[in-house]
């Protein structure tokens, strides 16, 4: 299986050293994000997140942007969770929740996270 690169998961300006690492927020502007000097850290899990998904499942799209689409209109897609590493993710849903009578989009996301059999606890160490 494939390892993701950091410029495909944080962007080319990635960088790291013994005790800290670096995003930069301009390169999370493809998935929606607006960067400014008081994001929460819900804002930026999620762009983390949306940004590791848009090299998981997708659209194919032309140079400029556009949706390719095949002889019945419709977008041509792509799943790439199989072909890389040992984590796969993907968009599982969109569903409406009802807290105390107020309705919330609920967006699920799965991390699949693939181990050997005889791990029980999860450690990032396990993946390097």
């Amino acid at each position: 299986m494939a390892r993701f690169t950091y410029s495909e998961l944080f962007g080319s300006s990635f960088s790291q050293d013994a005790n800290s690492f670096t995003v930069q927020k301009a390169n999370l502007v493809n998935v929606g994000f607006t960067p400014t000097g008081h994001n929460t850290a819900e804002q930026l899990l999620t762009a983390l997140l949306l940004r590791f998904l848009t090299y998981q499942e997708g659209h194919l799209t032309s140079e400029s942007g556009e949706p390719i689409i095949n002889e019945l209109g419709e977008p041509l897609t792509f799943a790439n969770q199989k072909n890389w590493s040992k984590i796969q993710g993907f968009y599982w849903a969109y569903t409406v929740a009802i807290e105390k009578k107020v309705p919330y989009s609920m967006h699920t996301l799965i991390l699949n996270l693939l181990l050997p059999s005889t791990v029980e606890h999860l450690s990032p160490e396990l993946f390097k």
